[in-house]
């Protein structure tokens, strides 16, 4: 006879809903929500783990870059300024999955990178539903200065297309491919970090190695028709190039001939040497050592400039130059003149001009 063990009824009830739970589980379809509805209003999607279902207009296509992924885009979404209508489709793989144009719905799961929202799938998570079509209108980028309604504005526009006509350059390109400008309405040249209304005008425009500027941009550039979609990485937000902009630099100004008023038989001039130190390491004192070749090529061009622009004035007031009684030679041969001072004389007396100098220290230490 076989035996059959008591099941205790709480048991049998753990075992039915759990038997009921795993098929729902497993049969249970992504939420269908629309772009808007994923990016929500806030810095942080409300959809956070959960399968998601959506579709848009590709609107930049990085799935065979670093990126391994490409932006979507549906124009219009709800109409609230304050939630974004672009998300970045993420799919695992350096993989040819879309083309700029295509209309498509991504199945995926919703999520935070590093403050990035975006779909995570895999390319059998994206249809494409035709090709061809035309781009949302690019947004045009106009943040506010006010650091706060700054990072708002950025957020509210993460992963859209945007787009800056006239920009001029604030900040050169730095080690992570970003290069930073303001809107040349403005009419601003430099920016302050210190400044009380903020800084939240500046817009940083990254280069992903397919679109560039060309050349590598200056400050005081111009630089048009900056469009790309709004990206952020390592904590930062900036342009993602989707096109190559323009790049204008502006014509150097010619140097206004001095003239004397006519009532002295003399010229007078003043000249600052910007940080002329010679190629000699002085350990007590805080100085730039330049090779012999840097240091010739200053020596030359300050020469142009008191023979060419300053019109070889019969007394010229310097200022930044190294100290003779600071340099090391002075200081361990107690003679005089310095190093500095003598190719200087070299190079003056090279572009044609006779001189002699007078060195004042009223109030300067080594």
């Amino acid at each position: 006879m076989r035996k059959f063990h008591h099941i205790h009824p709480q048991t049998l009830l753990i075992l039915a809903i759990v038997l009921l739970w795993v098929p729902t589980l497993a049969t249970s379809a992504p939420q269908a929500l629309k772009i808007c509805q994923i990016q929500g209003s806030g810095k942080t999607t409300p959809h956070a783990g959960n399968q998601v279902q959506t579709d848009g207009i590709v609107t930049a296509d990085f799935d065979t870059q670093s990126e391994r992924g490409f932006f979507i885009q549906k124009e219009n979404c709800d109409g609230n300024e304050a939630t974004s209508d672009g998300i970045f489709i993420y799919i695992g793989e350096m993989t040819h999955v879309v083309n700029v144009g295509d209309s498509v719905t991504v199945t995926g799961t919703a999520e935070e990178d590093f403050g990035l929202t975006r779909i995570n799938t895999n390319p059998a998570g994206v249809g494409v539903v035709s090709s061809g079509n035309p781009l949302p209108q690019a947004v045009d980028f106009a943040p506010p200065f006010d650091n706060a309604q700054s990072l708002t504005y950025f957020e509210a526009r993460e992963s859209m297309l945007v787009q800056a006509a006239d920009t001029v350059v604030v900040g050169p390109e730095n080690a992570r491919s970003e290069t930073f400008v303001i809107r040349a309405e403005l009419g601003l040249d430099q920016v302050f970090q210190t400044d009380p209304a903020g800084t939240g005008e500046v817009i940083p425009i990254t280069s992903d190695g397919v679109y560039t500027i060309e050349p590598d941009a200056q400050v005081g550039d111009q630089i048009f028709n900056v469009k790309g979609v709004l990206n952020y990485t390592a904590g930062d937000f900036g342009i993602l190039l989707t096109a190559f902009p323009t790049l204008i630099r502006p014509s150097l100004e010619v140097p206004l001939t001095l003239e004397g008023n006519g009532t002295l038989p003399f010229s007078i001039a003043t000249l600052n040497l910007h940080n002329l130190f010679d190629t000699v390491n002085d350990p007590l004192t805080e100085d730039s050592v330049l090779t012999a070749s840097e240091y010739q090529r200053k020596l030359k061009k300050l020469a142009l400039t008191i023979s060419g622009e300053l019109g070889e004035p019969l007394l010229i007031a310097v200022q930044e130059a190294e100290m003779a009684r600071c340099s090391k030679r002075w200081r361990t041969a107690r003679r005089f003149p310095s190093s500095t001072a003598m190719s200087g004389k070299m190079a003056l007396t090279g572009a044609g001009l006779m001189w002699r100098y007078f060195m004042t220290w009223i109030g300067r230490r080594c």
